[in-house]
Parts: C-alpha cells; sequence; structure tokens
C-alpha cells in the first residue's frame, strides 16, 4: 500500500526564526523486518515529522523502522524523538535506541536515546549532525525486550538548515579549498569527514599567519580541532606554528581550538597561527576534529594573511688594499659597517667596516710569498658578497 503524505510545518531554525514551508513525503508500507521507509525531500529551511504506530505483540519485537531523508547541500541537522511506546501499565520505554546512518549503514553520530540504551516513554532525544548532500535514514531498531507486548506511537521530527563551504572534503589534492591574501574560506568538518584542507601558493618566499575560527557553529556541536601546516612535498611546518592556551589548564598550550572531550578542557574557538616565513611553494593548513566524542562537527573560516619577503640586496666585495709579504696586517675598503671575513689557509678573521667603509686586520703571522687570502663581506638586510681570492707577491 502506498500513500503520498503533504507535511505543512512551522520550522523555528537552529539558528532562531520561523518560516512555513511545504514538505511532502512518499510512505511505503512493507512487510517483514521493515515496516516503513519514508523518504523526505525537502527545501531549505526544512522540517518534517512522522508518527508511527508500533504493534503490540510478541511477533513484533524485532520489527524495524526506517526514515529516510535527503539533503541537497551539506547540513546542521536535528533529529527530535518523542515515543508512547511502554511497558504494560508503566511509563517506561521499550524501543531500543535510534541511529542515523548513511544508505549504505554506516552509522554517522551518537545514537539518539538515553545512555542505557533506550529510549523511554514520553521523554524527548535530540542527536545532532553535520551531513553532507545525499540520502540518510533515521533507524528504530526493534523492541528492547520481548517480555512486554505494549505497542505505542513515535514522532520523529528532522531539521535542517543549509551551510555553505568553499571548497570540498576531498584531501590533499587539486581539490583542496584555495584560499586567497586576506579573504576568508569555509570548510566543513562533518559526521562522513573528519578533515579539511585549505590551500595556499606562494609565488615568492612570504611570511604567513592564518587566522582560525569554528565560525556559525551553533553550541550544541561543541567542535574541538587541531591544526597542522606542510608543505605539498610532505615538509612539516606545524612545530612553527603558534599554540592556543588553555583556558582552564594553565601551561597546557596544543595546537587546538574548542572544547575537548575530557571534563573542564577548553580551548578557544579562534585564534592565530601566528607568523612563519615560507619558501616560494604550495602549501596546505590541516584542520582535523576529535572524533572520540559526539556533536563534534562544524564550520571552518580560514583567513590567510601573507606578506612578501623582500629579496636582500647585493653586497659590494671588499677590496684589499695592503696585503705585503712579511706584514702582519692587511687592510682595504668595505661596504660601510658591514663585517669583514679574511681567510687565510686554516685561520679566519673578522673586522667591522668603519662608517666610512674602511678596515684593517691584525695578523697571527706573517704573510708570505705565494699566500692566497680570500675575503669577504656580509650585512644585515644584504646577500653575503662574493668572494675575492688575493695572492701576495
Amino acid at each position: 500500500m502506498k500513500k503520498i503524505i503533504t507535511l505543512v510545518m512551522s520550522l523555528a531554525l537552529l539558528t532562531g526564526g520561523l518560516y512555513t514551508y511545504d514538505v511532502k513525503a512518499a510512505t511505503t508500507e512493507n512487510t517483514g523486518t521493515v515496516n516503513k521507509i519514508e523518504s523526505i525531500m525537502a527545501s531549505n529551511p526544512m522540517s518534517a515529522s512522522d508518527v508511527h504506530t508500533w504493534s503490540a505483540g510478541a511477533s513484533h519485537v524485532n520489527d524495524v523502522y526506517k526514515i529516510k531523508f535527503a539533503i541537497n547541500s551539506p547540513a546542521f541537522v536535528k533529529v527530535s524523538i518523542n515515543s508512547t511506546v511502554c511497558y504494560d501499565a508503566l511509563e517506561l520505554g521499550t524501543l531500543k535506541n535510534a541511529v542515523v546512518t548513511t544508505v549504505s549503514g554506516k552509522q554517522v553520530g551518537e545514537s539518539i536515546g538515553s545512555s542505557l540504551g533506550t529510549i523511554f516513554s514520553d521523554e524527548t532525544y535530540e542527536g545532532y549532525y553535520l551531513l553532507e548532500k545525499g540520502s540518510y535514514y533515521v533507524v528504530y531498531d526493534g523492541r528492547d525486550d520481548d517480555s512486554w507486548k505494549s505497542g505505542g506511537k513515535t514522532t520523529t521530527t528532522i531539521e535542517a538548515e543549509y551551510v555553505s563551504r568553499t571548497g570540498n572534503v576531498l584531501g590533499v589534492s587539486t581539490n583542496m579549498i584555495p584560499l586567497t591574501n586576506n579573504k576568508s574560506s569555509y570548510g566543513l568538518l562533518s559526521d562522513l569527514y573528519s578533515e579539511q584542507y585549505f590551500a595556499v601558493n606562494l609565488a615568492k618566499k612570504s611570511i604567513v599567519s592564518f587566522n582560525m575560527s569554528l565560525a556559525d557553529t551553533p553550541s550544541c556541536f561543541a567542535p574541538e580541532v587541531t591544526y597542522d601546516l606542510f608543505s605539498v612535498k610532505g615538509v612539516s611546518y606545524t612545530s612553527q606554528l603558534k599554540k592556543q592556551p588553555c583556558l582552564n589548564h594553565a601551561g597546557n598550550d596544543e595546537n587546538k581550538l574548542g572544547t575537548t572531550g575530557a571534563i573542564n578542557w577548553e580551548y578557544p574557538s579562534s585564534g592565530t597561527t601566528g607568523s612563519v616565513t615560507l619558501p616560494a611553494g604550495k602549501y596546505y593548513l590541516k584542520i582535523s576534529k576529535n572524533d572520540s566524542f559526539g556533536h563534534n562537527a562544524g564550520k571552518i573560516k580560514i583567513t590567510p594573511h601573507i606578506k612578501g619577503v623582500a629579496k636582500a640586496k647585493k653586497l659590494k666585495a671588499p677590496k684589499l688594499k695592503k696585503y705585503k709579504r712579511g706584514s702582519k696586517k692587511v687592510s682595504g675598503t668595505a661596504p660601510k659597517k658591514s663585517t669583514v671575513t679574511v681567510k687565510i689557509g686554516k685561520r679566519k678573521y673578522t673586522k667591522k667596516a668603519t662608517a666610512k667603509g674602511k678596515f684593517s686586520i691584525r695578523l697571527k703571522t706573517k704573510l708570505k710569498k705565494k699566500t692566497r687570502i680570500k675575503i669577504y663581506a656580509t650585512k644585515k638586510g644584504y646577500k653575503k658578497s662574493r668572494t675575492v681570492t688575493y695572492k701576495v707577491k
């Protein structure tokens, strides 16, 4: 038996606001272990409620009930459950916790229900998810105990609000989310994907910093993320990034944003990587979530700030004016206030040139005939000068 149901819902969004939309649901009644599959194709913002009547009797203890829904873009999704299925004459539940799965059966996020694994009668339970575009099921996997025969009704409400990213989830490839200097880009850490990659191309040696924020993420999702920086050749620059302070345990700085799974371990919801000097090339900022606890998904905002490093100017090589055989001194001219280095055999001498560009260096031994003298200059903000060789006559 098939019937088409049109549900007109008034939806208070996760972030506030009241809207009314028509949501069409196609319902199919089946026999066997699957009692019912409902497919909900909805607009944004969207909401649909479904009421299912559970039959009494031991023969229905293992009934599986599914609600299929689809979203056309990544979305924050809230699934609410209320059930009247109970023990005989007692207000206690006998349904097992519900879960959200992909169409292939992979569970996403945490189950919906009590910590005991049971949906109690007349209690309202809520599950929160950040899901990618596609189809999903809310799955009720039968009764909790076959010794109780009561039936009842289960109301399932699915609410969603679409969110957008400026790239995709495919990882370290040409499909990384591109970053533009001083402009914000957005990514998602969803219940299906635990990493998001942001790429930046540097045409020349640059000083780079990234501002990071768990932007526009409802508090019920409580994401915790870590951040790392790599070149596309696999070189890690993570150790050069600024760590974030633990807000309630001083001295436990980490490359983290958000609330951890452990009680009372919190980090800021936004921060900066600090400045890192990088050679020309392609790099990616890797944002990862901790999958060890629930509700851990969210929207990530990254804003890069890039400042090119000016090329060092060329420095003129110093000149020797006096380097006579038998002398224990050499002298000459060099760029003003540069450091002059003289190498004779294994010995090395250094002297800073005066403001007028003159220098004089005393030697440990006398200069001999055919001795080779190598000399060069260095100065802050300049490239090292070329090395010049002189030969004592």
